[in-house]
């Protein structure tokens, strides 16, 4: 493995650690690499079609006014942060998940981060979130200055919520009533995160 300099510095190399290949349980190739400001449409349109779904994210479709340019660059802005990492998943020639992750800004506070993870739904139980969420936590525990992983996830996603589980994410509690998903029905977002150090 390379050097925490390698690792860590601006090559972004992620100390071999990507590309990640997998066979997913389609039997199609399934490839983690670090994204790039050429993936900033694919990215947007799984987003929006996450957003469209109604149960993943707070925000609603009309919310979300990012368009290409605005992707391109906040890809950009995450590629240069040492304690940030973005990925995708790759299969058939597209992107068909995404996991970012970001570390406070607070210096007090730099030690820990929350990620985020969106798959399209044709390729939701192949082991891309799985997949995903290895990178991350390998990539954690070799990262010099991040100890602990966090996430936020309504319980109205339970699939979601069991992988978190069995990859050893705790929950830490709850805002409850935190998304309003119709008049009088309401989601907790869980408060999970996994120590790595």
């Amino acid at each position: 493995m390379a050097s925490l300099g390698s690792v860590f510095g601006s090559d972004l190399t992620l100390g071999g650690l990507l590309p990640y290949s997998f066979t997913g349980k389609n039997g199609v190739k399934i490839t983690i690499r670090q994204a790039d400001v050429q993936d900033a449409g694919e990215l947007l349109a799984i987003k929006l079609g996450i957003l469209q779904e109604g149960i993943y994210d707070s925000l609603q479709p009309d919310e979300y006014v990012f368009e290409i340019e605005q992707e391109s660059a906040w890809i950009a802005e995450c590629l240069s942060g040492m304690a940030n990492l973005l990925i995708v998943a790759e299969a058939e020639g597209r992107v068909v998940g995404v996991l970012y992750f970001r570390a406070s800004l607070e210096l007090r506070c730099a030690h820990w981060g929350e990620f985020g993870m969106g798959i399209e739904p044709a390729w939701r139980n192949q082991g891309v979130g799985k997949a995903l969420l290895k990178v991350l936590m390998d990539w954690a525990e070799a990262h010099p200055t991040v100890e602990k992983v966090c996430l936020r996830v309504f319980d109205i996603n339970p699939v979601a919520v069991k992988l978190y589980k069995k990859l050893g994410f705790v929950e830490e509690g709850r805002l409850k009533k935190c998304l309003k998903v119709g008049p009088g029905n309401y989601s907790d977002a869980i408060l999970m995160a996994r120590f790595v150090k």
